[in-house]
């Protein structure tokens, strides 16, 4: 029949039987499909650190002395030129590598308690949603309250608890620009008139404005962040009952991440490698 139309077909039809099909579907277990950040800033600040490890960051060879000639002019330019380009790439890798960091380690923070929720959280949605936008301080000092998987409370004040909460600080002081923070600060220079008073430094004055202006945050810095929020982690799961550790630990890496809505529990719908498939394998 020339007139037969499909969509018309189906929309009659599905109409028909609406009722029958929601019943249907109902009875079907929903998954709401989520975006793991955990893992996403995981392979971020793995990423970045290869990245930075490959950056040249030797400065240039200063001219002692009289300048003799024209040629170790041009050669300090030229040396001064590779270095600011490399201190340019170096800078917003080394912000986004620290940034990222402090990310890394509240969206973990953040799945454990949802996915250790007490099942008390789970009737009262609005009671979990409220400790998740507690500071990240208050988040660990009441973590083993709100969840089910801790033997004890974090320790704050551990030496790598400090240095974790230190990052956070630095993390909100980059994004909210605090102007009085040292982060921001790079000197204070006087002027006699027209006059600069310009500071002496051990450094020339070039590569002296440079390191302040691009090595923030320092390599050394970056460095230890990246280590510690490893560290900090391991801290974490030594502090979780082993019957769960292993659990965890697999849940947190897949991406992306599945809640169970008539279950009440976090799982993956998808099997690793789907989204890893391309990735290089890291030893």
């Amino acid at each position: 029949n020339d007139e037969f139309n499909i969509h018309t077909f189906f929309f009659f039809f599905l109409k028909k039987y609406n009722d029958e099909i929601e019943i249907q579907i109902s009875k079907f277990e929903k998954h709401i499909v989520y975006i793991n950040h955990y893992k996403s800033y995981l392979n971020s600040i793995e990423q970045l650190s290869d990245e930075i490890a490959k950056i040249d960051l030797s400065e240039p060879k200063i001219i002692k002395g009289h300048i003799s000639t024209k040629e170790d002019i041009e050669l300090y330019m030229k040396d001064l030129e590779v270095y600011t380009n490399n201190l340019i790439l170096f800078h917003p890798k080394a912000k986004s590598l620290l940034l990222n960091s402090a990310f890394m380690v509240e969206s973990l923070i953040n799945l454990i308690i949802r996915i250790g929720a007490k099942r008390e959280l789970l009737i009262y949605p609005d009671v979990l949603k409220k400790f998740l936008n507690y500071s990240f301080n208050d988040k660990l000092q009441n973590i083993k309250f709100y969840t089910r998987f801790f033997n004890k409370d974090i320790d704050t004040s551990l030496p790598i608890v400090k240095s974790i909460l230190e990052l956070m600080s630095v993390r909100n002081k980059y994004v909210h620009f605090d102007e009085y923070s040292k982060i921001n600060i790079i000197g204070e220079e006087y002027y006699d008139k027209k006059y600069p008073l310009f500071n002496l430094t051990k450094k020339s004055f070039q590569i002296d404005l440079l390191n302040k202006t691009y090595l923030n945050p320092s390599k050394k810095e970056i460095d230890k962040y990246f280590r510690d929020v490893f560290l900090f982690e391991d801290y974490i799961f030594s502090i979780i009952d082993e019957n769960y550790v292993k659990s965890v630990k697999q849940l947190i890496q897949v991406n992306p991440l599945s809640y169970n809505t008539r279950l009440n529990v976090y799982s993956s719908i998808f099997p690793n490698a789907i989204m890893e498939f391309y990735l290089p394998v890291k030893d």
